[in-house]
């Protein structure tokens, strides 16, 4: 780190290019999922890490779904729940057991096309129907709500395109840079229908920050990412066209659901 910034600058590190971790392995032009990718060591380590870390990031009792389970039946052709970068699967599978009459069919696991591949190896009895797409969250996401054109309830049912009613991405924007978490939302925020929610999951930072938390920020820098705060997360989702809603913190954990809407 002192030679990084020696180098570089005493600034936050902006971009997924020339991080800390990189430049250590002397492969500054690789980004660290690359990095972790080429070993496929790294990576089932890595993958069992986000496993066992899930503890300090509970679903149950934080964020209800219910008011989705209540429109099941209104709107049949939309997609209920996008798992965004969701890995494993891990979260979703807790989703659908803590969530009575979320249909797995009409939920979608998104992620790598490596990570998607071990996902449909394992063949989890929880994922059961669950469709699986191979996705760079960088790009254009698939599941995408009609255009701005109004649409009559008939039309706006038949239209295939609809966005999903929710929208996930749970321990991933602490991995980048303001610029480039402002990217990854404003591509789901294009996608999303006015009635969409996106769900941020993450640790959400005290002021001032608690010893842990700060470590832990310190060691995200080292890959270009950041812990944020709840002002923090309101300046990159208003920087990409949405609007806070709420943020529900868990109990007993720092980390917490933060609720976005199309502005």
């Amino acid at each position: 780190m002192p030679k990084f910034f020696r180098d570089n600058g005493r600034k936050e590190p902006s971009t997924r290019l020339g991080t800390i971790t990189a430049c250590a392995q002397g492969e500054p032009g690789a980004t660290v999922w690359e990095l972790t990718m080429r070993d496929p060591a790294r990576t089932q380590a890595f993958m069992q890490a986000m496993q066992v870390l899930e503890a300090g990031y509970p679903f149950s009792g934080t964020y209800s779904l219910s008011w989705v389970v209540d429109r099941v039946a209104a709107d049949p052709a939309r997609k209920l729940f996008v798992d965004v970068g969701g890995s494993a699967g891990h979260a979703l599978k807790a989703v659908l057991r803590e969530t009575p009459g979320l249909d797995p069919a009409r939920c979608v696991l998104q992620d790598l096309p490596q990570v998607v591949e071990r996902v449909r190896a394992a063949a989890d009895e929880g994922l059961k129907g669950v469709e699986l797409v191979a996705l760079d969250f960088h790009t254009e996401q698939p599941v995408k709500g009609p255009s701005s054109r109004p649409l009559t309830p008939r039309a706006a049912i038949a239209d295939p395109r609809l966005g999903a009613f929710v929208y996930y991405i749970r321990r991933c924007l602490h991995d980048y840079g303001d610029d480039e978490c402002v990217g990854i939302l404003r591509v789901i925020r294009d996608a999303m229908a006015d009635d969409s929610r996106l769900l941020v999951v993450e640790q959400i930072l005290d002021n001032p920050p608690k010893p842990l938390q700060a470590a832990i920020d310190i060691y995200m820098a080292t890959i270009s990412g950041k812990e944020r705060s709840e002002q923090g997360f309101r300046k990159i989702a208003e920087a990409a066209g949405l609007r806070l809603v709420k943020v529900w913190k868990a109990q007993g954990a720092d980390a917490g659901v933060v609720e976005l809407a199309k502005a």
